[in-house]
């Protein structure tokens, strides 16, 4: 997946916002890195890399992470208004502006939140290339969001998880690392 992470970086227009504070980061002991268009940016205090997270104003939370050691990308959606059980599988499909539609399986963790690990290239080029996402579980739509500035913030988190790849990762209250796998997104 290092080709990947190559691919990610290629496909990028590098522009990149300026340094400010950030206010969301899973555990305490994360490090903030930097803020572009709402998009927080932290290296990961339990896993060897790097996340970045954007809420929006009724509560809707997305969350890419990139874990350096495994070379691998993990997503989590969390909604308020979606009633999610733990370790239950929903389809799930993003449309990125209006035409660009992603299928995919995603595992329900609890408290309105879905993961999905090992994500494609392509998906990931539409999530950053695209202004729009609407997103819906078995046909239902849950909600939809703009994703300004998610194109410098997915390279700021590649761009992290390199800088501090060799950082030791022991905090002992930092959450531990999702271990449900899903099936790949289709194209």
């Amino acid at each position: 997946m290092r080709n990947f992470i190559k691919a990610l970086l290629c496909s990028a227009a590098l522009s990149v916002g300026s340094l400010s504070g950030v206010a969301h980061a899973e555990s305490r002991n994360d490090r903030p890195y930097t803020t572009h268009e709402d998009w927080e940016v932290f290296a990961a205090a339990k896993f060897n890399g790097c996340y970045m997270v954007k809420e929006w104003d009724k509560g809707t939370q997305f969350y890419v992470a990139y874990d350096i050691a495994t070379d691998s990308v993990v997503m989590r959606i969390s909604n308020p208004g979606w009633p999610v059980e733990e370790g239950v599988k929903y389809n799930i499909k993003f449309v990125f502006d209006g035409y660009d539609k992603w299928n995919g399986t995603m595992t329900g963790m609890g408290e309105h939140s879905v993961i999905h690990t090992s994500l494609k290239l392509g998906f990931m080029k539409a999530f950053m290339a695209r202004n729009h996402v609407a997103i819906y579980s078995n046909d239902r739509y849950v909600t939809s969001m703009n994703l300004n500035g998610s194109m410098a913030a997915t390279v700021h988190v590649v761009q992290c998880a390199q800088k501090y790849q060799n950082v030791p990762r022991t905090t002992p209250d930092a959450p531990s690392q999702p271990q449900v796998r899903g099936r790949q997104w289709n194209t």
